[in-house]
């Protein structure tokens, strides 16, 4: 697998320098491939295509592309992961579950190869961007523990060598659930080139800066997962680090598009995803669009037309979407508080609930500064008893000092504009 990884990273390089023209026609080809792989061998898509009339379609052109239904979380939702996938659920494959921001959370499975490009997507970034090479430090604060290995350091045993023998991709871990001087202190002693994690996290260590009226001066810093705002912007640049690395992605396609310092441009993988832009509307003074994605590598569980319940900027520029896309108008959850000033984020919640089955999906809320609540859309084969215990015995292997009151709903409300809730809301 490693050699097709490489062979992989190369072929980013050629995508990125190749015409746009040259960029739609292997989109096409690749497009086409997956849409008859799927058609053949996944029930789910077999029986949407032909209630479609869409079985027999030859793929010539984009035009064709849009007599394909679009697909929809829910739509996964309504069929067992065995009639989606293409092939047996295995050790072979790996799994994903998203957060649930538009809806239940889904479990996505890929095979390793398909898993692992992402990887390999985000070095390519790292190395555009932030000038990387595997000599240089990475520090995440992530929901890991610092001791634990990463499956794909597992299961590429080359990497696991080259950390060990010849301090080749070095990286340090930093758990969520420390607290926040710890992870101050730590960032200060290893002097990162790189500090990792979601913009929540950082918004609290660079809170804890403010207070302390320092700065730590990382050379670059990467966010994944959730979105953020100028404000937040600016104080991560003011107490972090002057360049912000935003990977824009989502489970169902890890690493879709990169981009520095809020540049308004994304650059894509054109061929790993093949974005379409569509519903042209008005949102807040501006001209927006929902995104539409295909993963073009993941033949275990294709994603083939699929609305990732993300609006768009529309911008007038003939590489966008197929090497670029324009800003995204996502989702930006709020930050909880404890009665001691600690304080909770989304990644804690995707940490603690994310293969929460007993659930189809939950929603922590604060009012004002008291107790925290946790919502639970209940999975009708579990009793409400059985549904409670459960998640009491996760909340208390992380935050058994602090309340946790527990409540059972019918639905959550999505944004109709949107598409998205917060998993973390703050009510005044």
């Amino acid at each position: 697998m490693i050699y097709n990884l490489i062979k992989y990273y190369f072929s980013l390089h050629y995508w990125q320098r190749a015409s746009l023209e040259s960029v739609k026609k292997m989109q096409l080809k690749k497009f086409r491939e997956i849409f008859e792989y799927a058609r053949e061998n996944s029930k789910f898509y077999r029986e949407l295509y032909t209630k479609h009339g869409v079985m027999d379609l030859k793929i010539k052109s984009f035009e064709d592309i849009k007599k394909i239904p679009i697909v929809t979380k829910l739509m996964f939702k309504e069929y067992e992961s065995r009639d989606i996938v293409t092939c047996e659920i295995d050790n072979k494959v790996n799994l994903h579950t998203t957060s649930g921001s538009s809806g239940e959370p889904l479990k996505v499975y890929f095979d390793k190869f398909a898993d692992y490009s992402s990887h390999t997507r985000v070095f390519f970034a790292l190395r555009k961007i932030a000038s990387y090479n595997p000599f240089k430090k990475i520090m995440l604060i992530t929901r890991y523990e610092e001791s634990d290995n990463f499956q794909v350091e597992s299961d590429l045993s080359i990497l696991k060598k080259m950390q060990n023998f010849f301090g080749l991709f070095n990286r340090e871990i930093i758990s969520i659930y420390r607290d926040v001087d710890y992870m101050i202190e730590r960032i200060s002693k290893s002097k990162p080139y790189i500090l990792w994690s979601t913009p929540s996290v950082i918004e609290i260590v660079a809170n804890r800066l403010a207070e302390k009226g320092i700065s730590l001066n990382i050379p670059y810093l990467y966010f994944t997962s959730e979105h953020f705002n100028q404000i937040q912007f600016e104080k991560f640049k003011k107490y972090i680090s002057d360049n912000i690395i935003d990977i824009y992605g989502s489970m169902e396609s890890p690493c879709l598009g990169f981009e520095l310092n809020k540049s308004g441009e994304r650059t894509v993988y054109p061929n790993s995803n093949l974005f379409e832009i569509i519903n042209e509307r008005d949102f807040g003074g501006q001209r927006v669009g929902d995104v539409i994605i295909t993963n073009l590598i993941n033949y275990t569980m294709p994603i083939i037309r699929y609305d990732l319940k993300d609006l768009c900027e529309i911008k007038e520029d003939k590489n966008i979407p197929h090497k670029y896309i324009s800003p995204i108008i996502g989702r930006i959850d709020d930050i909880l508080q404890f009665p001691d000033g600690k304080q909770f984020v989304h990644h804690h919640a995707h940490e603690m609930f994310m293969d929460f089955e007993e659930c189809e999906q939950f929603k922590f809320l604060q009012k004002d500064n008291g107790p925290i609540v946790l919502q639970l859309k209940p999975n009708k084969r579990f009793s409400n008893d059985f549904i409670k215990e459960k998640a009491y015995q996760r909340w208390n292997k992380r935050f058994s000092q602090y309340i946790l009151e527990i409540e059972f709903v019918e639905k959550f409300e999505i944004n109709p504009t949107t598409g998205k809730f917060k998993n973390i809301e703050k009510i005044k």
